[in-house]
């Protein structure tokens, strides 16, 4: 049925729960659960009034039409950014169960999910604008309700504690700023990038699947300094994921696109230069089955390189008793192995050098320098991983028939 309004003092007694469960739309006026929780169970949901007083409100989509998080557009079972303001509560849930969901332009304030903010499912998940995050709780995003916490190694149980996928797609202004908040992501795939980045895992999906593509992804994107992982095509100058601890949970690969120009390393931003200890946490399945991660950024204030040293100080990949939980090799921290950088370092992005010629005879200056950037590939390491790329070379001058002195030999 269709609920208009529920009275002040909705949950009764302290700490007496509100249940509503409709089997078309909810409509709900203002709630005051004092302290108990709140539930709503619908195939769509419209909050006209406050929910406030419950220790925890969750929102579960009992259809089959897609979830919407954010933005101010209805489609299908949505909560937009001005009906999450109304909610009042520590924690707040949204579970879209299997359906795919769709997140938009949200400004989270400090008190809707002060401590924990969950977006639930196990379908896919796009990313399709900016969610901004007032508080220092935990933004908690795909999987199952249970179970609370990453498995630890490798990510025992069914799939179900994760999403199918996550896609923040850059070209939309997609973005996570939690610059005080614990980033909980748990999805079998997940991609921060551009067209490029996108098509280039659609391309190795199309060559290997099951495990063996997070080996292909290894192999022909993350080791590789001259895939779209390295180098975006219009870079940007700020960070599109901001968190104090970044969680990452993931089966297949976990792909997070450098974001900045040539020679610089920008994309995820976790910690401050303040900020000391563990920011950066990694769940996978160990070395077997295959993983694959790659990120470009900086860890409690540290860039380049001198990111991917913070090992154990900062990031952890690792069981106390020292079992990785990643495919070590298969994963780079701005182009560095994550956990040991002396194993190699990739560098890309080296500004190509503008050549100047003089022909002597007519003292008129040539200068050749690329239409487009023109990356020059390398890397370094102890064990010598990459070749250098091909060097440009400067085109035969043009010589005019019977021209001395003229030729790629002077002749």
């Amino acid at each position: 049925g269709t609920l208009e309004t529920l009275a002040q003092n909705a949950g009764g007694l302290a700490g007496n729960d509100v249940r509503i469960t409709s089997s078309t739309s909810a409509r709900l006026g203002t709630i005051n659960a004092r302290l108990g929780a709140v539930t709503v169970s619908a195939v769509a949901v419209e909050l006209l009034s406050a929910v406030s007083g419950a220790t925890q409100v969750s929102f579960t989509n009992t259809g089959s039409s897609a979830t919407r998080v954010g933005g101010e557009t209805e489609s299908g079972f949505t909560l937009r950014d001005s009906e999450l303001r109304r909610v009042s509560s520590p924690v707040v849930t949204i579970d879209a169960r299997a359906t795919t969901v769709g997140i938009s332009n949200t400004d989270l304030q400090s008190a809707t999910g002060s401590e924990r903010f969950e977006i639930l499912g196990t379908g896919s998940f796009s990313l399709e604008g900016r969610f901004a995050v007032a508080g220092a709780g935990v933004l908690r995003i795909g999987g199952t309700a249970a179970p609370s916490a990453p498995a630890g190694l490798p990510l025992t149980g069914a799939s179900g504690s994760r999403a199918q996928q996550f896609i923040g797609r850059l070209a939309n202004q997609a973005a996570i700023l939690a610059p005080r908040a614990t980033l909980d992501l748990r999805a079998n795939e997940i991609m921060f990038g551009d067209a490029d980045l996108l098509a280039a895992v659609d391309s190795a999906r199309a060559l290997a699947s099951g495990s063996a593509l997070a080996g292909r992804i290894a192999d022909s994107i993350v080791s590789n300094p001259a895939s779209a992982l390295y180098q975006r095509r219009a870079p940007a100058t700020d960070a599109y994921l901001q968190a104090g601890v970044l969680r990452v949970s993931y089966e297949g690969f976990a792909l997070f696109q450098n974001n900045a120009g040539s020679g610089l390393f920008r994309g995820v931003a976790l910690g401050n230069a303040a900020t000391s200890g563990v920011v950066l946490e990694l769940f996978s399945t160990g070395s077997t089955p295959p993983n694959s991660f790659g990120m470009f950024g900086s860890i409690n204030g540290a860039e380049g390189q001198a990111a991917a040293l913070r090992t154990d100080s900062a990031i952890l990949y690792r069981t106390q008793n020292g079992v990785s939980r990643i495919t070590q090799l298969n994963s780079r921290l701005n182009g560095c192995v994550v956990g040991a950088p002396e194993l190699g370092c990739l560098v890309t992005n080296i500004p190509t050098p503008v050549l100047k010629a003089m022909e002597e005879r007519q003292g008129v200056l040539l200068e050749l320098k690329p239409a487009s950037p023109s990356p020059f590939d390398a890397s370094f390491g102890t064990n010598n991983e990459a070749l250098t790329g091909s060097l440009g070379r400067m085109p035969a001058p043009v010589c005019a028939p019977g021209q001395a002195n003229c030729g790629p030999n002077g002749d």
